[in-house]
């Protein structure tokens, strides 16, 4: 486990929507393992000081203070820190809502560096997953991190969205990350016919994912063809739409049976499953257990 050292926040509430950026700061300790895992989202990593190992795909890099990775969605990934050694490790991604709420013509850099990285050949420029910055980036790079974890202890109305997306593109706009000029439009052009639509999708289903939602319902109220949905989906995202779908769901009826007394079956009912079996046979396929086991686990750790 981390250190007493770690500090670890969500930011608050801004204009009453969750904010879209998503960052922590921990110090890890000789000996520490991560499971090997993925996600949906593509994540930042930086090595603030130290020396761990991270694994993405099936790729090994040392890092030490300087070393930046990115990790694009559903690609596995694990870090480790050898014995007698330990690592700070800043983290960051931001959400698919977020993506669409900003002007991609402001923050190219941003959408360069964290979302295109599966659209390498499209774009004709090799975007590094890892990357050593030098000494004036390093500078740069402190000063957007200090900031953006000052941001946990800010009172909520006081900060905009747009100041922490420019923090943000300041952070990514060091000349390690620096998108050439002669790429932007080609990258603007991928973020707005590939991953503009796909992010409408999450967004809608995030929504949604209560109601009975079809492909039919999908390509209508995003406005995608059917050949882009099942092209760019998982290339983005990592997994097919209908295997977004189910995780969301299982996510958060994960949520209710941790954290609630309500009965399976109305359960099943507000994740939009089909029905009790169907709920249950998804939530042991991604969870590992019933949802029932689950809760007697969750039950027995209470005690």
């Amino acid at each position: 486990m981390p250190s007493s050292q770690s500090i670890g926040f969500l930011f608050y509430k801004f204009q009453g929507l969750k904010h879209p950026v998503y960052a922590y700061n921990r110090i890890y300790e000789s000996g520490f393992v991560s499971s090997n895992h993925c996600h949906d989202f593509p994540q930042l990593w930086y090595c603030r000081s130290g020396k761990h190992f991270h694994k993405v795909g099936e790729t090994v890099y040392q890092c030490t203070k300087g070393a930046m990775i990115i990790v694009p969605a559903g690609m596995y990934h694990t870090f480790w820190v050898e014995e007698g050694e330990s690592s700070e490790i800043f983290a960051m991604h931001l959400s698919y809502e977020a993506a669409l709420n900003a002007p991609p013509e402001l923050y190219p850099n941003t959408f360069a560096n964290l979302f295109l990285p599966p659209f390498q050949e499209e774009l004709g420029e090799t975007l590094p997953l890892y990357r050593i910055i030098s000494h004036k980036s390093q500078a740069v790079v402190e000063d957007c991190i200090s900031w953006l974890c000052m941001l946990s202890f800010a009172v909520e109305g006081m900060v905009q969205t747009q100041e922490i997306y420019e923090k943000v593109e300041r952070l990514l706009s060091v000349e390690e990350f620096y998108l050439p000029e002669k790429s932007r439009k080609k990258a603007l052009d991928l973020i707005h016919n590939r991953i503009i639509p796909i992010f409408r999708i999450v967004s809608y289903m995030n929504i949604h994912y209560p109601e009975k939602i079809t492909e039919d319902t999908i390509l209508e109220q995003c406005a995608i063809s059917r050949a882009s949905l099942y092209r760019y989906f998982k290339r983005i995202i990592g997994h097919t739409y209908s295997q977004y779908l189910q995780q969301l769901r299982v996510r958060r009826a994960y949520f209710y049976v941790k954290h609630t007394t309500y009965s399976f079956s109305y359960i099943s009912d507000i994740c939009g499953f089909f029905d009790i079996h169907h709920m249950s046979r998804l939530f042991t396929k991604y969870i590992g257990e019933s949802p029932r086991a689950r809760r007697n686990y969750l039950r027995q750790l209470s005690k």
